[in-house]
């Protein structure tokens, strides 16, 4: 019934967070995270739709962070 998510908080602030609002990992190159754990409330039905557009935007976040190096 519950699907488990909302592990890694994502805040721009390391000390407030897992995460920038780009999805990279602090304090690690080139580490994303992009998944469930990245949301900020469960939602209350399954979370396969949901996991799949964060996983499109996400490899559009990735694909831009990596053309800046």
């Amino acid at each position: 019934i519950y699907h488990p998510c909302g592990t890694c908080k994502m805040s721009n602030n390391m000390s407030s967070g897992v995460v920038s609002k780009r999805l990279k990992l602090h304090g690690l190159n080139n580490l994303w995270i992009v998944d469930a754990s990245v949301f900020p409330n469960i939602t209350s039905g399954n979370i396969n739709a949901t996991v799949m557009m964060l996983a499109n935007l996400g490899s559009k976040l990735i694909i831009e962070d990596i053309k800046k190096i």
